[in-house]
């Protein structure tokens, strides 16, 4: 190989190195100090337009807002999905956790793996939660915007951005008349996964969409 050929290569491999430990310092958020980053717990309701709800159209699926959620909590996790059958217009997950589930010291400790719309914790060595407080303190939320301008948005979220999330909780039912309303359907309490359509959205100190205004702050929204 020619000095000139191998200088190139060696610019290649260093430029390539360089770019890809970028990226991944791109795509993950700075780490915070250790210590409890969200305390509240999320905030559950009742949907607000009650019996005048109906299933509108959402892609191949209908959707019927079932429910309201006012959620803080730090991104743990993400994963995208296929845009196919419940996850048509939903291939967005996020797994949130609150409480003992948003500090460094019992998230180095663990493990949060994605599957079938859902979340597992795997505990790691050191790890002195109980399980059931973490699975209680987490969440995987399959989200959505009716507005094309806000998909971008959600897709920019990192893991170990502190987000807060406002919207309708929803029912998916198909063309068969089979329901879905988050999660892999068979996990044991606490819920681990919910479907959301997502009104405002605030990333870290930025509010990103959504009527944020004080006098109509109000919730179920």
């Amino acid at each position: 190989m020619s000095r000139s050929r191998l200088a190139l290569l060696v610019v290649a491999i260093v430029g390539g190195a360089f770019w890809y430990g970028h990226s991944r310092h791109e795509a993950q958020a700075p780490r915070p100090a250790d210590g409890v980053l969200v305390g509240a717990a999320p905030r559950w309701g009742v949907a607000s337009i009650g019996n005048h709800a109906a299933y509108m159209p959402l892609g191949h699926n209908q959707a019927l807002p079932v429910g309201a959620l006012d959620i803080t909590g730090r991104v743990l996790a993400r994963k995208t999905y296929p845009s196919e059958g419940f996850g048509d217009q939903l291939t967005l997950d996020l797994v949130l956790g609150w409480g003992p589930m948003s500090d460094n010291r019992v998230l180095d400790q663990l493990a949060i793996v994605q599957q079938d719309r859902s979340m597992q914790i795997e505990p790691g060595a050191g790890f002195s939660l109980k399980l059931a407080e973490a699975y209680a303190s987490a969440i995987n939320i399959s989200i959505h915007s009716d507005y094309f301008d806000n998909r971008p948005i959600l897709e920019s979220i990192r893991p170990g951005d502190v987000v807060r999330m406002v919207g309708w909780t929803l029912r998916l039912r198909d063309q068969q008349g089979k329901t879905w309303e988050g999660g892999a359907g068979q996990d044991p309490p606490p819920r681990r996964g919910v479907v959301l359509s997502v009104l405002k959205l605030q990333i870290n100190d930025q509010k990103k969409f959504g009527n944020w205004d004080v006098e109509t702050n109000i919730f179920p929204p």
